[in-house]
């Protein structure tokens, strides 16, 4: 959500950002707390108005997300220091995909809605995947990823051994690449 520069005192929202905006809101009722009179806010408004506060606290049953957050972590280290970082982290991105949509394929209910790399700042650390998986009642996808991968653990080893080679990487075998089952 960011001020829309074509209206005055509007919010506006999209797939990109345009050139130029630099103020940004996580949110629509972040963006029209500033500009109440926008036209997308309106119907913030009326929603609000709908359900107002109740006088009494309301207990009822926790609203679970739609999604499952799984989380995948690997210790990297020896990583030679003629790669690219962000390359090496793109091409384990692209084989858990691979992994992923095999899995996808076994178990029929698995939806995979995102993976992406959780950004770490050092060169020799963790790699952490977040994995987001629609919600099923009576499984647990994440015990499901986390064992596909380490049964696929010497494929997902030698894919990157084999990817450093055509990097024309020359000690790619003294890299340290362990699945970290927490």
């Amino acid at each position: 959500w960011w001020k829309n520069t074509l209206k005055e005192n509007s919010c506006a929202t999209g797939p990109e950002i345009p050139n130029g905006v630099w103020e940004v809101w996580p949110t629509q009722k972040e963006c029209c707390a500033l500009y109440p009179q926008s036209e997308v806010c309106e119907t913030l408004n009326k929603k609000e108005e709908e359900n107002p506060p109740t006088p009494f606290p309301t207990i009822g049953a926790a609203n679970l997300p739609d999604f499952e957050d799984v989380v995948v972590k690997f210790s990297g280290s020896n990583i030679p220091v003629d790669v690219s970082v962000v390359a090496f982290q793109k091409q384990l991105l692209d084989v858990l995909k691979i992994i992923l949509l095999d899995l996808a394929d076994e178990y029929n209910t698995l939806k995979i809605l995102g993976l992406e790399y959780r950004s770490v700042d050092s060169r020799d650390d963790d790699l952490i995947y977040d994995i987001q998986v629609t919600r099923q009642d009576g499984i647990t996808f994440g015990s499901i990823i986390r064992d596909s991968i380490r049964e696929n653990i010497s494929f997902i080893f030698r894919d990157m051994i084999d990817w450093l080679d055509l990097q024309g990487v020359a000690d790619s075998d003294y890299i340290d690449l362990q699945f970290c089952f927490d």
